[in-house]
């Protein structure tokens, strides 16, 4: 799945000069895969919770990961095989850490083209491959209820009456999601929530759990503006990619609105509303704007 990203690389560097007994077994892995410290001991421990051998090792070997009663998810052992091996046919804990690097930074649409690749190795998806899809991820389902999901899937998505579905579809399908659906479909967390928020809580301060019980505040016109006039001056299309919009989408907007980057970035921010409607709040474009790299726009919209 996410081969190509990592360059290919097999993992085998800091392997060559330390090992899981080593003192500098994870220094060595957060500097080389530019890691914080504290993730990669998170990410050793849920690797070395895949196979018993894993700790002694260091790797997770073909073997181990076939016979594993830990990974019970189809699509978790997919995306696994699809992790570039060693001359061993194994995974490094370095590969590992990239991978999980490359899960949090990659984009929307990246990471739903390498999803379409892991499902059917790349290649479009008929009805046998997707029943054998369906069938991987819902063991306990009946092969009517199965045969009922594929028959349903392929009239929705196969729009040409081609008999299969192309990544182009795949991806279109996705785009039709809701950006938070499409979120938790392709959510992998490097940073634990508590590694992102380290501060504690001080005296007096009002839990997080009494704030986020708060209603959502609506987005403005002027929020609106505010944001696209300010964001326009800048790379807006990282801001386009963390709301859900491809390179296609991008461009569509560009060509909409030749020239003019504000009424760009309004209308892709008009078109995020209509699509997420409730969803669409100023937290949500708050969280959009601090991982775009603009977070004195998101402290702007934020104030009373």
């Amino acid at each position: 799945m996410v081969a190509s990203n990592l360059d290919n690389n097999d993992g085998s560097i800091v392997s060559e000069f330390t090992h899981p007994a080593a003192k500098n077994w994870i220094n060595a892995h957060a500097q080389t895969c530019n890691i914080p410290l504290v993730e990669v001991e998170r990410l050793w421990s849920r690797f070395t919770g895949l196979s018993n051998d894993a700790a002694t090792d260091g790797v997770l070997t073909k073997t181990a990961l076939a016979q594993s009663h830990v990974i019970k998810d189809g699509l978790i052992r997919k995306i696994l095989n699809h992790f570039p091996k060693n001359e061993s046919e194994s995974i490094t804990f370095q590969t590992y850490c990239n991978a999980s690097k490359w899960f949090e930074t990659a984009n929307v649409e990246d990471k739903l083209r390498a999803l379409f690749k892991t499902l059917n190795n790349g290649e479009p998806i008929d009805r046998r491959a997707l029943t054998r899809i369906l069938s991987l991820f819902d063991s306990d389902e009946s092969e009517e209820t199965i045969s009922l999901n594929v028959k349903i899937f392929m009239a929705e998505l196969d729009t040409r009456n081609q008999g299969f579905v192309d990544e182009d579809q795949f991806i279109h399908w996705i785009k039709g999601m809701p950006y938070s659906t499409v979120q938790s479909l392709l959510q992998f967390d490097i940073i634990p929530r508590q590694v992102q928020d380290p501060q504690p809580q001080r005296e007096g301060e009002t839990p997080k759990s009494s704030q986020s019980n708060k209603r959502p505040i609506a987005i403005t016109s002027d929020i609106m503006d505010k944001v696209a006039t300010k964001a326009s001056a800048r790379d807006w299309r990282i801001l386009a990619n963390r709301l859900g919009f491809t390179s296609e989408d991008v461009t569509a907007l560009a060509q909409r609105y030749p020239r003019k980057d504000h009424e760009q970035v309004y209308a892709m921010l008009q078109q995020w509303m209509n699509r997420e409607k409730v969803h669409a709040n100023v937290r949500a474009l708050e969280l959009a704007l601090k991982e775009s790299d603009m977070e004195d726009i998101a402290a702007e919209i934020t104030q009373n």
